[in-house]
């Protein structure tokens, strides 16, 4: 896969993102996070489908609300929706995961020399803070949305020292699809923390062969520990999977 596949990939979604929809006050929001930790607590998974009239039912909010919700979902990518089909969770394969980790691997790699030769005190504080905010969300045994969100955010943030809008939007989009992918197949062990932390150790000293060669293992580890498996069959029905939620 070429870097200019790679950017075609994520500029292809560009219009999408500018288009996403407003979701009516509390009720929209409230739905939007309900379907989202349904998703990645893996309730409903790949492929489930996600029906307008029995979402409005169980959340009791109008369709309209609900469409908007997973429009959302759908412009984010946890969401598929087919005209005169539906919604379903969407269900990347493994081949569409590990161009999205070799991709990653080809730019943050890439970019580790340059983010140390720039790196300030004030930049490293920020990511060892973000990095004892995942200590604390990781003290569950189960993967969770908190836990995803933080540990994508720390490869956001690193990068982001290089000021570069450029290579900030395209890796942006990579991680849009890694959390996704997490959310769907990852493990707790996907997204442990204290590996970031040794990160920050070689980057503070300068260590610029050990820290790319890191990035590279560390991505090739969150790969190799996804699991691909789909329990759509048998699973509750979404009366089930959200009523418990909000009582």
């Amino acid at each position: 896969m070429s870097i200019v596949y790679i950017c075609a990939m994520a500029n292809s979604r560009n219009h999408r993102l500018l288009d996403r929809p407003e979701l009516d006050s509390g009720a929209g929001d409230r739905v939007y996070n309900e379907i989202v930790d349904a998703i990645v607590s893996r309730k409903a998974s790949p492929g489930y489908p996600l029906r307008e009239e029995k979402l409005a039912a169980v959340f009791q909010v109008s369709r309209t609300i609900v469409r908007s919700a997973l429009q959302r979902l759908s412009i984010e990518g946890l969401v598929e929706i087919t005209r005169y089909v539906g919604a379903k969770v969407a269900a990347p394969d493994p081949l569409e995961a590990r161009d999205v980790f070799f991709a990653r691997k080809m730019i943050e790699s890439y970019c580790i020399p340059t983010v140390i030769s720039r790196i300030t005190p004030e930049d490293m504080t920020a990511l060892r803070e973000i990095v004892t905010h995942e200590t604390s969300i990781q003290l569950s045994e189960e993967l969770n949305r908190d836990s995803i969100s933080h540990s994508i955010h720390f490869h956001h943030a690193l990068i982001g020292i290089l000021n570069n809008q450029s290579i900030s939007y395209y890796l942006s989009q990579l991680l849009a699809r890694t959390s996704l992918i997490l959310s769907l197949y990852g493990t707790r062990d996907s997204v442990a923390c204290s590996h970031h932390d040794h990160l920050l150790n070689l980057i503070s000293d300068k260590e610029v062969s050990s820290a790319t060669r890191w990035v590279e293992e560390h991505l090739d580890h969150i790969e190799n520990s996804l699991v691909f498996i789909s329990d759509s069959d048998g699973q509750e029905d979404l009366y089930e999977i959200f009523s418990r939620r909000l009582k």
